[in-house]
Formats: structure tokens, sequence, C-alpha cells
């Protein structure tokens, strides 16, 4: 609230010190005729005027936030407890019997009967007609029938014809010709070179090494080292073959040796090679050429020609006309007339017949049993429990802010010159002298 009330004061005095400003004056003279001076509110007098001046302060300023502040309670808590119990009830389970029920009921039984209706029959009748019929006789006669012959006459005649004779003349042609030319080129081609580069490899190699084997002394003569079936005893008291024997055993000893193998590395190198070029240039040369050219010549010849002559003719002719004749015979035409007669028909006619008949009726009979029967029941009861719960509470903090502050400072006014007053309010002349 007093930054808002500090800002509508520094905004009021540079709304007015804007507009003094704009009208020119720098005193007070008048209604109207300064900013800020003694005559800005009326009298005569020249006073001193102000000047706006803004400057910034640090104000601390107070400002409340929420903080969440976490804290165990002790808070009652309902919890229920499940209890199982062992209940006998009565359990009602249904249960299908079947009866046998009698009935009658009322069938329909086809029987054969004889019956005599009356039917309509066509019954044919043949009676003999006279007809009257046209026939077609055939006359034959001999005409004489005229007509025209295409007769051939062959005569000859001489016939102009033009032929086409060569002639044969030697012409002069210019004629371009491809020459080809060889010349030395010095090329770079890439040549791949092999170098046998050294490799070190570690490898396992596997030896021999022989060691001795002492085994323990076979008794196998008697019950004494030097039994009399071995002979005499040997060095020291005993018999040579009931000696310890030494045996060698190659034992394998597995080493890690270096071996260096050569390997090939092909490594790409330019060289210069001179190669022979094969280049074709364009040249235009003048060569004789037999030239045939064809000359039209006209020439005449006999020629056979067949000339067609028409020839009118007359040969006789066979003509078959038609003549028609009316003749009569008798025809038999077979007639339909429609009759009522008495026939007899086997029916089948359905009779009714009452009949006993025996069906199962299912009906469902309930029947009660003890089951026990195991019931869970909730037991509730209450405890105390520590429990973390958030609540809110309002903090001051002090903060500082740079305020504007506008202050009215006053500034000495400059020379008076005499000079007659602007016409103040209504146009009426102020008091001289004004200070402007």
């Amino acid at each position: 609230m007093k930054r808002l009330v500090v800002g509508v004061a520094a905004l009021a005095a540079m709304v007015l010190a804007a507009s003094g400003e704009a009208a020119g004056y720098h005193g007070g003279c008048g209604w109207g005729h300064g900013t800020f001076g003694a005559g800005a509110f009326g009298g005569s007098g020249c006073g001193p005027s102000y000047q706006a001046v803004t400057t910034y302060q640090q104000v601390a300023r107070t400002v409340y936030t929420m903080q969440a502040v976490t804290t165990e309670q002790e808070v009652t808590e309902v919890f229920t407890t499940p209890v199982t119990q062992t209940v006998t009830q009565n359990v009602v389970t249904y249960q299908n019997q079947v009866r046998n029920v009698t009935a009658t009921q009322t069938v329909l039984q086809p029987v054969m009967q004889t019956q005599t209706r009356q039917v309509a029959v066509v019954v044919p009748k043949t009676t003999v007609v006279q007809q009257s019929y046209v026939v077609c006789v055939p006359v034959t006669k001999v005409i004489n029938q005229t007509y025209q012959v295409c007769v051939p006459v062959t005569k000859v005649i001489n016939q102009t014809y033009q032929v086409l004779v060569p002639t044969t003349k030697v012409v002069n042609q210019n004629v371009t010709v491809t020459v080809p030319r060889y010349k030395q080129v010095v090329q770079n081609v890439p040549t791949v070179v092999y170098k046998t580069v050294p490799v070190v490899t570690t490898q396992q190699v596997c030896s021999y090494t022989y060691q001795p084997v002492v085994s323990a002394p076979s008794i196998g003569c008697g019950a004494s080292p030097c039994g009399s079936v071995c002979g005499g005893c040997g060095f020291g008291g005993f018999a040579s073959a009931c000696a310890p024997t030494v045996s060698y055993q190659a034992v394998p000893v597995v080493q890690s040796v270096p071996v260096t193998s050569y390997q090939s590395v092909a490594e790409t190198v330019m060289q210069q090679v001179t190669a022979t070029v094969l280049e074709y240039e364009t040249q235009v040369q003048q060569q004789a050429v037999t030239v045939v050219e064809n000359v039209l010549q006209t020439q005449t010849q006999p020629v056979t020609v067949v000339e067609n002559t028409i020839q009118t003719r007359t040969q006789p002719v066979t003509v078959v006309d038609n003549t028609y004749q009316t003749q009569t015979q008798n025809v038999p035409v077979t007639t339909y007339e429609t009759q009522i007669q008495n026939q007899s028909y086997q029916v089948c006619v359905m009779q009714p017949v009452q009949q006993n008949y025996t069906y199962q009726v299912v009906e469902t009979v309930p029947v009660t049993t003890q089951q026990q029967v195991q019931v869970v029941t909730y037991q509730t009861g209450t405890r105390q429990v520590r429990r973390p719960v958030v609540s809110y509470q309002c903090v001051p903090q002090v903060i500082t802010e740079t305020v504007p502050v506008t202050q009215l400072v006053p500034v000495a006014a400059p020379a008076p010159m005499p000079a007659p007053c602007a016409p103040a309010f209504g146009g009426v002349a102020a008091p001289a002298p004004c200070c402007y």
C-alpha cells in the first residue's frame, strides 16, 4: 500500500511538471501562468519554481509465505479382525423323482372305404368327311432362249515403253578418312606390392619329461623276502628278485612359446609407366569414284493383245411350268365329347379312436440336510498409532526492494523581462510585470 501511494504521488508531480513546460512558463503570474510558482494560485508577485526529482531508495518489505511442516501425531485407528467359526446350518437341496402317469388320448386311424363318385370323361368319336385341296401339277415345255457370249479376238499392236539405261562415269569426291597415330604418354599406374611383415604370436607347446618311478618289491617267493625258493640272498641279505624296481614315466609339460611368423601385407604404390596411346585424326582426301547414272530412253516393240467381242446366240431350253388343280378325298375326322359316368374309388378315411398311454413325469422334491459351514465374522477394535501430519504455517520473510521516490526541489527563477502578460481566463489581462 505504501508503494502504491508513493507511485501515485510521483505520477501526479510528473503530469503537472509536463503541463507547465508545455505552456512555456517558468514563473508564477496570474491564473495558470506558471508551474508550482507563487502566482500559480493567484497573485501578481513572482515566486520560485519547483522541479520534480526522482531518486531510488532501498525499502524493506515483509512477505508472508506458506511452508509445509510435517509432525507426528497420535491418531486413533479403527481396524477389523476376521474370526472364523464352524456353524451347523440346514442346507436344502432339490432332487428329481420320476413317476408314471396314465392318460387317455384320441388317435385318428386311416380306414379304406369304397365310394361311388361322378366323373366327367372325354369320349372320342370318329366320322368321315369329304375334303377338297389344291395340288400343284408340273408341265414341261421347250422354248428358245437368247443369251450373250464373250468371244476373244487376238491381234498384234506396236507398244511404246521407256527404259532406264545405266551409264558409268568417274567423278572426284571428297572423302573423310580417319588416320591412326601412336604417341608415348607417361601415366601413373597404381601397383599392389606385397611386403613380408614378421608377426610374433604365443602358442602352447606340449613337451614330455621323464621322471623316475620307484615300485614296491613284490614278494612271491615264500614267506620271507629271501626264501629258499628264490635262491640265495643277494646284496644286503635280500634276494635280487625282492629288490625295489625303478621305472621312468613320460610326464606332459605345457609351455607358452613365442612363435614368429611372416605375413604378406598388400600396399598400393603409384608407379610411372610409359604407355603407347592410339589416337585417331580426321583428314579430308580426294579420290576418284565410279558413279552410275540412269538415262531414260523410249523403245517400241510388237505386243499381242486379246480383245473380247460380245455376240448374241439362241438355244432351245426345257422349262417346267406349275399348274394348280383342285382335288377331293374322304378324310376320317376324330372329335371328342364329354360324358358323365359313375365310378367307384377306394378312399382313405381317418376315424377317431380312444387309446390309453403312460408317460413319465419328473418332479423336484426338496431334501433338508445339516452341514458344517465355515463362517467368517469381523471384530472391530481401536488402537493408538503415530502418523505423519502435514500442516502449513504462515512464515514472515523480510525482503529489500528498490522504490522510486519523487521530491519537489525549488529552482531559481530567471531575471524578469518587461513584457505584458498574456490574457488570463475570460480574456482579462493580468497585472504587470510578469516573470517568464
